[in-house]
């Protein structure tokens, strides 16, 4: 349905689709070496960058546009959509960057985890508190697993578990709850609560990172499982 004010169009306005390439020493010396476009691409990934097809369905999360019009502007932005090389050979498109939400009152922290999610060649984003955690969970459903805090003021970790717990859009979610408890009762109880891992406080890198891979493991089996 359309109007005068939008010719008719049911749209009124643009907005800008960016993808943006910020170069840094590690990416400039992998061009210099001539190394493949999947190194190329997790180097890109590590730094935050997104693609025009991720920045387009990020928009149409939000609500500020459709797919059908990012479909006629930028082209099919489907999840079977494919690449095409110059000699037309369709290859199929590179697997999506694992997206992370980490929740976290702590800014030390909370870098720590970051620094150490991106190294591993994940796509991170950061909540300081567990209302703009659950603000961007809401926001956008398709995040791959959730990193949460267990003691946060207003809205502590347990309390942002259950809340995922019991919406269909995310009860599926893999969470993985930081403690700084010995309390073998409570992580227990974490896990009976619904968490799939939990890993204590302060972060030991190397555990940390292999409990956040294994926890995707799982995910990945339990939804071949499912299909």
């Amino acid at each position: 349905m359309g109007c005068a004010t939008c010719a008719n169009t049911g749209y009124r306005g643009r907005i800008p689709l960016v993808e943006v390439l910020v170069s840094n020493p590690q990416f400039a010396e992998l061009v210099a070496t001539a190394a493949t476009p999947p190194q190329l691409q997790k180097a890109v990934a590590i730094g935050g960058y997104r693609t025009l097809r991720d920045c387009a369905v990020e928009r149409v999360r939000k609500g500020e546009t459709t797919l059908q019009e990012v479909e006629r502007v930028v082209g099919e932005v489907g999840d079977a959509d494919e690449a095409t090389t110059k000699s037309g050979e369709e290859v199929p498109s590179a697997p999506p960057v694992p997206h992370v939400l980490l929740v976290d009152d702590d800014p030390i922290n909370r870098a720590l985890a970051r620094t150490l999610l991106q190294k591993t060649g994940f796509r991170v984003s950061e909540a300081a508190d567990g209302a703009a955690g659950l603000a961007l969970l809401e926001a956008d459903p398709g995040f791959t697993l959730m990193v949460l805090d267990l003691e946060m003021p207003v809205l502590g970790g347990r309390e942002v578990l259950a809340r995922v717990r019991h919406s269909a859009a995310t009860a599926g979610l893999p969470v993985i709850v930081l403690t700084g408890s010995p309390s073998e009762e409570l992580e227990a109880q974490l896990m009976e609560d619904g968490a799939d891992d939990y890993v204590r406080k302060p972060l030991e890198p190397a555990r940390f990172v292999a409990r956040i891979k294994a926890a995707l493991r799982r995910a990945g089996a339990a939804e071949a499982l499912t299909a």
